[in-house]
Protein backbone atom coordinates (compact mmCIF):
# COMPACT_ATOMS: atom_id res chain seq x y z
CA UNK A 1 0.00 0.00 0.00
CA UNK A 2 1.75 3.49 -1.21
CA UNK A 3 1.35 5.87 2.19
CA UNK A 4 0.54 9.28 1.58
CA UNK A 5 0.66 12.56 3.68
CA UNK A 6 -1.04 15.85 3.30
CA UNK A 7 0.73 18.72 2.12
CA UNK A 8 0.12 22.63 1.25
CA UNK A 9 0.93 23.55 -2.18
CA UNK A 10 1.93 27.15 -3.35
CA UNK A 11 0.04 27.09 -6.47
CA UNK A 12 -0.21 30.74 -7.60
CA UNK A 13 1.18 34.12 -5.50
CA UNK A 14 -0.28 34.28 -1.94
CA UNK A 15 -2.49 31.54 -2.84
CA UNK A 16 -2.07 27.76 -0.79
CA UNK A 17 -3.76 24.83 -1.69
CA UNK A 18 -4.10 21.61 1.00
CA UNK A 19 -3.49 18.87 -1.35
CA UNK A 20 -1.93 15.27 -0.69
CA UNK A 21 1.20 13.92 -1.57
CA UNK A 22 3.04 10.39 -1.87
CA UNK A 23 5.58 9.57 0.84
CA UNK A 24 8.75 7.70 -1.02
CA UNK A 25 8.94 3.93 -0.13
CA UNK A 26 12.38 3.79 -0.08
CA UNK A 27 15.28 6.08 1.68
CA UNK A 28 19.05 6.72 0.95
CA UNK A 29 20.85 5.85 3.41
CA UNK A 30 21.94 8.97 4.02
CA UNK A 31 18.22 10.44 4.47
CA UNK A 32 15.56 10.51 7.02
CA UNK A 33 11.63 10.49 7.28
CA UNK A 34 10.62 13.05 9.94
CA UNK A 35 6.50 13.59 10.75
CA UNK A 36 6.47 17.48 11.37
CA UNK A 37 5.22 18.85 14.74
CA UNK A 38 6.19 22.60 14.46
CA UNK A 39 7.35 25.26 11.52
CA UNK A 40 8.57 28.60 11.70
CA UNK A 41 7.96 30.78 8.81
CA UNK A 42 10.66 32.81 7.51
CA UNK A 43 11.12 36.43 5.86
CA UNK A 44 12.38 33.84 2.18
CA UNK A 45 9.01 32.07 2.59
CA UNK A 46 7.51 35.23 2.17
CA UNK A 47 9.16 36.85 -0.85
CA UNK A 48 8.11 32.99 -2.12
CA UNK A 49 4.69 33.22 -1.55
CA UNK A 50 3.99 37.10 -2.47
CA UNK A 51 5.77 36.09 -5.84
CA UNK A 52 4.20 32.58 -6.03
CA UNK A 53 5.57 29.23 -7.55
CA UNK A 54 6.95 30.44 -11.08
CA UNK A 55 6.79 29.50 -14.27
CA UNK A 56 8.44 26.23 -13.24
CA UNK A 57 6.16 25.63 -10.27
CA UNK A 58 7.17 24.34 -7.04
CA UNK A 59 7.12 21.85 -4.84
CA UNK A 60 4.40 20.81 -2.85
CA UNK A 61 5.61 21.86 0.92
CA UNK A 62 7.36 24.86 -0.50
CA UNK A 63 9.21 26.91 0.92
CA UNK A 64 8.74 25.99 4.75
CA UNK A 65 12.57 24.86 5.98
CA UNK A 66 12.56 26.05 9.78
CA UNK A 67 11.17 22.55 10.70
CA UNK A 68 10.89 20.33 14.12
CA UNK A 69 9.43 16.98 14.03
CA UNK A 70 9.82 13.14 14.92
CA UNK A 71 12.34 11.22 12.96
CA UNK A 72 10.11 8.27 11.79
CA UNK A 73 12.26 6.03 9.40
CA UNK A 74 15.70 5.89 9.20
CA UNK A 75 17.73 3.58 7.21
CA UNK A 76 20.32 3.60 9.82
CA UNK A 77 18.17 3.35 12.72
CA UNK A 78 19.60 5.78 15.16
CA UNK A 79 17.77 8.67 14.70
CA UNK A 80 13.73 6.71 14.88
CA UNK A 81 11.41 8.40 17.89
CA UNK A 82 14.08 11.54 17.85
CA UNK A 83 12.39 15.13 18.24
CA UNK A 84 14.74 16.70 15.67
CA UNK A 85 15.10 20.19 13.82
CA UNK A 86 15.61 18.80 10.72
CA UNK A 87 15.97 20.93 7.30
CA UNK A 88 13.76 19.51 4.74
CA UNK A 89 15.08 18.60 1.03
CA UNK A 90 14.26 21.07 -1.66
CA UNK A 91 13.38 23.72 1.57
CA UNK A 92 9.67 21.59 0.99
CA UNK A 93 9.06 20.96 4.63
CA UNK A 94 5.15 22.00 4.36
CA UNK A 95 3.40 18.53 4.89
CA UNK A 96 2.68 15.80 7.57
CA UNK A 97 6.03 14.06 6.31
CA UNK A 98 9.04 15.19 5.01
CA UNK A 99 12.76 13.64 3.92
CA UNK A 100 15.52 15.45 5.30
CA UNK A 101 19.44 14.75 4.56
CA UNK A 102 20.93 13.29 7.25
CA UNK A 103 23.54 15.99 8.16
CA UNK A 104 20.91 18.32 8.08
CA UNK A 105 19.23 16.80 11.00
CA UNK A 106 19.65 17.74 14.48
CA UNK A 107 18.61 15.88 17.61
CA UNK A 108 17.11 18.27 20.10
CA UNK A 109 16.44 18.26 24.12
CA UNK A 110 12.74 16.60 24.90
CA UNK A 111 12.21 19.71 26.84
CA UNK A 112 10.48 21.10 24.08
CA UNK A 113 7.63 18.40 24.25
CA UNK A 114 5.85 20.08 27.02
CA UNK A 115 3.78 22.05 25.54
CA UNK A 116 2.98 23.30 21.50
CA UNK A 117 4.16 27.42 22.53
CA UNK A 118 7.42 25.47 23.58
CA UNK A 119 7.73 23.25 20.40
CA UNK A 120 7.19 26.67 18.71
CA UNK A 121 10.41 28.20 20.42
CA UNK A 122 12.57 25.38 19.22
CA UNK A 123 11.74 26.13 15.58
CA UNK A 124 14.03 28.96 16.39
CA UNK A 125 16.98 27.12 16.56
CA UNK A 126 17.47 26.78 13.18
CA UNK A 127 17.87 30.99 12.02
CA UNK A 128 19.47 31.55 14.75
CA UNK A 129 22.55 29.05 13.64
CA UNK A 130 22.45 31.91 10.87
CA UNK A 131 22.51 34.49 12.95
CA UNK A 132 25.12 33.26 15.26
CA UNK A 133 27.50 31.81 12.43
CA UNK A 134 27.10 35.51 10.35
CA UNK A 135 28.27 37.07 13.33
CA UNK A 136 30.94 35.40 13.84
CA UNK A 137 32.51 36.18 10.85
CA UNK A 138 32.26 39.65 12.09
CA UNK A 139 34.76 39.89 14.44
CA UNK A 140 34.19 40.98 18.33
CA UNK A 141 31.76 43.30 19.05
CA UNK A 142 32.33 44.08 22.75
CA UNK A 143 32.22 47.47 22.71
CA UNK A 144 31.09 47.94 19.40
CA UNK A 145 27.77 49.89 18.04
CA UNK A 146 25.45 47.83 15.87
CA UNK A 147 22.25 48.65 13.58
CA UNK A 148 20.22 46.35 12.19
CA UNK A 149 18.56 47.57 9.31
CA UNK A 150 15.19 45.69 9.20
CA UNK A 151 13.82 44.10 12.61
CA UNK A 152 11.86 41.80 11.94
CA UNK A 153 12.51 38.07 13.84
CA UNK A 154 15.86 38.05 12.58
CA UNK A 155 16.57 41.36 13.40
CA UNK A 156 15.46 40.83 17.01
CA UNK A 157 17.93 37.92 17.39
CA UNK A 158 20.75 39.73 15.52
CA UNK A 159 20.01 42.22 18.26
CA UNK A 160 19.80 39.91 21.37
CA UNK A 161 23.00 38.23 20.36
CA UNK A 162 24.72 41.29 19.38
CA UNK A 163 24.06 42.59 22.93
CA UNK A 164 24.58 39.37 24.60
CA UNK A 165 28.09 39.78 23.46
CA UNK A 166 28.90 43.14 24.48
CA UNK A 167 28.07 45.46 22.16
CA UNK A 168 28.16 49.04 23.65
CA UNK A 169 24.62 49.97 21.62
CA UNK A 170 22.23 48.31 19.51
CA UNK A 171 19.52 49.77 17.29
CA UNK A 172 17.43 48.95 14.62
CA UNK A 173 15.43 50.52 12.06
CA UNK A 174 12.10 49.56 10.67
CA UNK A 175 9.21 51.61 9.80
CA UNK A 176 6.79 49.09 10.98
CA UNK A 177 5.86 49.00 14.94
CA UNK A 178 7.76 45.06 16.20
CA UNK A 179 7.43 45.19 19.79
CA UNK A 180 6.94 48.14 22.41
CA UNK A 181 9.45 46.52 24.68
CA UNK A 182 12.93 47.22 22.63
CA UNK A 183 15.09 46.63 25.42
CA UNK A 184 13.66 42.94 25.92
CA UNK A 185 15.14 42.01 22.81
CA UNK A 186 18.88 43.65 23.29
CA UNK A 187 18.16 47.05 21.66
CA UNK A 188 18.71 50.59 22.70
CA UNK A 189 15.94 51.72 20.16
CA UNK A 190 13.98 50.67 16.96
CA UNK A 191 13.60 53.84 14.88
CA UNK A 192 11.44 53.63 12.13
CA UNK A 193 13.54 55.76 9.19
CA UNK A 194 17.27 55.93 9.05
CA UNK A 195 17.38 59.55 9.11
CA UNK A 196 16.45 59.39 13.04
CA UNK A 197 20.25 58.04 13.46
CA UNK A 198 23.55 59.55 12.53
CA UNK A 199 24.97 58.53 9.05
CA UNK A 200 28.51 56.79 9.12
CA UNK A 201 28.17 56.31 12.90
CA UNK A 202 28.01 52.49 13.58
CA UNK A 203 31.13 49.94 13.76
CA UNK A 204 28.62 47.12 12.48
CA UNK A 205 25.53 47.29 9.93
CA UNK A 206 23.30 44.55 9.10
CA UNK A 207 21.13 44.33 6.65
CA UNK A 208 18.29 41.81 7.68
CA UNK A 209 16.04 42.75 4.98
CA UNK A 210 16.95 40.99 1.58
CA UNK A 211 14.78 41.17 -1.70
CA UNK A 212 16.28 44.48 -3.06
CA UNK A 213 19.62 47.41 -2.62
CA UNK A 214 17.87 50.15 -0.93
CA UNK A 215 18.54 48.55 2.93
CA UNK A 216 21.87 47.66 1.52
CA UNK A 217 22.73 51.25 0.34
CA UNK A 218 21.09 52.03 4.31
CA UNK A 219 23.88 50.07 5.61
CA UNK A 220 26.68 51.38 3.97
CA UNK A 221 25.59 54.41 4.45
CA UNK A 222 25.36 54.51 8.18
CA UNK A 223 28.74 52.37 8.87
CA UNK A 224 31.78 54.27 10.07
CA UNK A 225 34.76 54.65 8.47
CA UNK A 226 36.93 51.44 8.82
CA UNK A 227 33.62 49.52 9.85
CA UNK A 228 31.82 46.53 8.64
CA UNK A 229 28.76 45.71 6.91
CA UNK A 230 27.15 42.23 6.81
CA UNK A 231 24.64 41.72 4.00
CA UNK A 232 22.56 39.16 5.38
CA UNK A 233 19.21 39.26 3.84
CA UNK A 234 18.87 36.87 0.82
CA UNK A 235 19.36 38.75 -2.39
CA UNK A 236 16.35 38.68 -5.55
CA UNK A 237 19.43 39.82 -8.24
CA UNK A 238 22.84 38.96 -9.41
CA UNK A 239 23.53 42.67 -9.77
CA UNK A 240 23.15 45.17 -6.91
CA UNK A 241 23.51 48.96 -7.17
CA UNK A 242 25.66 49.77 -4.45
CA UNK A 243 27.81 53.56 -3.88
CA UNK A 244 31.02 52.40 -4.32
CA UNK A 245 32.47 55.29 -3.55
CA UNK A 246 30.75 54.97 -0.01
CA UNK A 247 32.64 52.08 0.51
CA UNK A 248 35.87 52.95 -1.01
CA UNK A 249 36.14 55.75 0.40
CA UNK A 250 34.89 54.69 4.00
CA UNK A 251 37.58 51.37 3.42
CA UNK A 252 34.58 49.60 4.40
CA UNK A 253 34.67 45.81 4.48
CA UNK A 254 31.19 43.54 3.06
CA UNK A 255 30.72 40.69 4.54
CA UNK A 256 28.01 37.95 3.30
CA UNK A 257 27.10 34.58 5.45
CA UNK A 258 24.65 31.58 4.20
CA UNK A 259 24.52 28.12 4.91
CA UNK A 260 26.34 27.75 8.53
CA UNK A 261 28.29 24.25 9.27
CA UNK A 262 24.60 23.14 11.02
CA UNK A 263 26.26 20.25 12.86
CA UNK A 264 28.64 23.04 14.72
CA UNK A 265 25.74 25.45 15.20
CA UNK A 266 23.12 23.96 16.03
CA UNK A 267 23.92 23.11 18.99
CA UNK A 268 25.40 26.39 20.16
CA UNK A 269 21.86 27.92 18.88
CA UNK A 270 20.02 25.57 20.86
CA UNK A 271 22.09 26.46 23.54
CA UNK A 272 21.69 29.84 23.19
CA UNK A 273 17.37 29.78 23.78
CA UNK A 274 17.52 27.43 26.36
CA UNK A 275 19.93 30.03 28.53
CA UNK A 276 17.81 33.10 27.10
CA UNK A 277 14.50 31.82 27.00
CA UNK A 278 12.37 34.59 28.41
CA UNK A 279 13.73 36.97 25.47
CA UNK A 280 13.51 34.06 22.67
CA UNK A 281 10.02 33.10 23.34
CA UNK A 282 8.93 36.65 23.49
CA UNK A 283 9.77 36.92 19.74
CA UNK A 284 7.26 34.10 18.51
CA UNK A 285 4.37 36.45 18.56
CA UNK A 286 1.64 34.31 17.14
CA UNK A 287 1.25 30.23 17.08
CA UNK A 288 -1.07 29.02 13.99
CA UNK A 289 -2.49 25.33 13.93
CA UNK A 290 -1.35 23.70 10.84
CA UNK A 291 -4.95 23.78 9.07
CA UNK A 292 -4.92 27.83 9.36
CA UNK A 293 -1.67 27.78 7.34
CA UNK A 294 -2.91 30.40 4.74
CA UNK A 295 -3.99 32.60 7.55
CA UNK A 296 -0.69 32.76 9.22
CA UNK A 297 0.67 33.79 5.65
CA UNK A 298 -1.08 36.11 5.24
CA UNK A 299 -0.64 37.71 8.53
CA UNK A 300 3.39 37.64 8.09
CA UNK A 301 2.87 39.33 4.74
CA UNK A 302 1.10 41.89 6.44
CA UNK A 303 2.38 45.38 7.83
CA UNK A 304 0.28 44.28 11.43
CA UNK A 305 1.85 46.04 14.04
CA UNK A 306 3.58 43.64 17.15
CA UNK A 307 3.59 40.69 14.76
CA UNK A 308 7.10 39.10 15.36
CA UNK A 309 7.54 35.12 14.50
CA UNK A 310 5.01 33.03 13.32
CA UNK A 311 4.47 29.46 14.23
CA UNK A 312 2.70 26.45 12.36
CA UNK A 313 2.27 23.97 14.49
CA UNK A 314 0.46 20.48 13.73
Amino acid sequence: MVDRTWAYHLVSPSTFKKTEVTIPEELKTAEVEVELLAAGICGTDIHNFKHGPGSEGAPPGFSIHECVGTVRRDPQKELEGQLVLAIPKEYSGLKGKYVADRDHCYGLSRHWLREHDQLAIATLVQPLATVLFALDRCGDLQGKTVVSVGIGPIGLLFGLVARVRGARRVVGIDPRLITRNVEAFGFDEIVEEESAVQASSFDLCIEAVGGQDATLVTALKLCCPDGRVLAFGVPSDTYYQVPFMEIFRKRLTLITSVAPEWSRYLPIAEAFIRLHCEAASAIVSHIFSIDRTQEAFDLVASSTPERRKVVLVT
